[in-house]
């Protein structure tokens, strides 16, 4: 039965695996006569007297015994390697069939699917030290035969309490009509008001463009963090600071950056780094320091 099933399965297959198939079932069969000769001639000298029934059986434990475990391990290990192949097998038939599909999907546009009219979020920085305004530029260019007039909408910020907010950002000019082929520098004023950024946490917002469905960007906005300094002379200290009386937690921890050197204050230990520049005034990619007793 086995034999026809296999056969039925690949009367329309190669002629190269139905050769092998036919030369598997072959060995099969040529492996089962050879165990039955073997069997009948044991039995035929045990009919004779040659061998007794008794000690072929015992020899036939023992040979369970010593050759079984190995046995059966040998078809374990048979077994999984085979189950494993025609799995291999069926996810690269099935991976096959959703990549095919689905790049068909992809050029042709499924309906329905709004992601193909989002805004692309173009990536763009402002950062700098606390209390003082950045300033950034990007520009947008009309590749349309015709006229274009875009107004830029700015979305909120969430601090890292998760309460949204406006952030003090301006854009100059808030709008643009640009004929064919003309471009605009645009530009962006940020204020790092303290109440707002907290220095080194990185705020994102999404500025939209009215009219252009194609422009949008992705804003990262943050407060660098200050670098501890020296004690100041207490006789140089400003009139506000003399007269300031509210209580100040003082900073027991540093942490400081392997790369750049620069150590942060920090009220309890941590080993986290936020963006921050090196001595040179360059970016620093560390973002993993060494936390110490201020």
């Amino acid at each position: 039965m086995r034999v026809r099933m296999l056969r039925v399965n690949v009367d329309h297959e190669s002629p190269g695996l139905r050769r092998l198939i036919e030369a598997l079932t072959g060995d099969a069969l040529r492996d089962l006569l050879r165990n039955l000769r073997h069997h009948s001639e044991m039995q035929r000298r045990i009919a004779a007297g040659h061998l007794d029934a008794q000690q072929v059986n015992g020899a036939y434990l023992q040979h369970a015994r010593s050759e079984g475990g190995d046995f059966r391990r040998d078809v374990t290990a048979a077994t999984v390697r085979y189950y494993r192949r025609l799995s291999e097998l069926s996810l690269r038939y099935s991976e096959r069939f959703y990549e095919h599909v689905l790049a068909d999907a992809a050029e042709a546009g499924e309906p329905g699917d709004d992601r193909a009219t989002e805004p692309r979020g173009i990536p763009l920085e402002l950062h700098g030290p606390p209390r003082r305004e950045v300033v950034g530029h990007f520009t947008v260019e009309n590749t349309e035969n015709i006229q274009t007039s875009t107004r830029f909408r700015i979305g909120n910020c969430v601090g890292p309490d998760g309460v949204p907010f406006t952030p003090p950002l301006t854009i100059q000019p808030s709008e643009l009509t640009l004929p064919p082929g003309e471009q605009a520098t645009v530009t962006l004023r940020l204020a790092l008001l303290p109440s707002l950024f907290e220095p080194g946490f990185v705020y994102r917002c999404a500025v939209t463009a009215e009219g252009r469905a194609d422009l949008a960007l992705d804003l990262a906005l943050w407060a660098d963090e200050e670098p501890t300094s020296p004690p100041s002379d207490p006789t140089a200290a400003s009139h506000e600071e003399r007269n300031n009386t509210s209580p100040v937690v003082p900073h027991q921890w540093l942490t400081r950056c392997p790369d750049c050197g620069r150590a942060f204050e920090r009220t309890q230990p941590s080993a986290r780094l936020y963006p921050h520049k090196s001595p040179d005034d360059q970016p620093c990619p560390q973002r993993e320091g060494v936390a110490e007793r201020g």
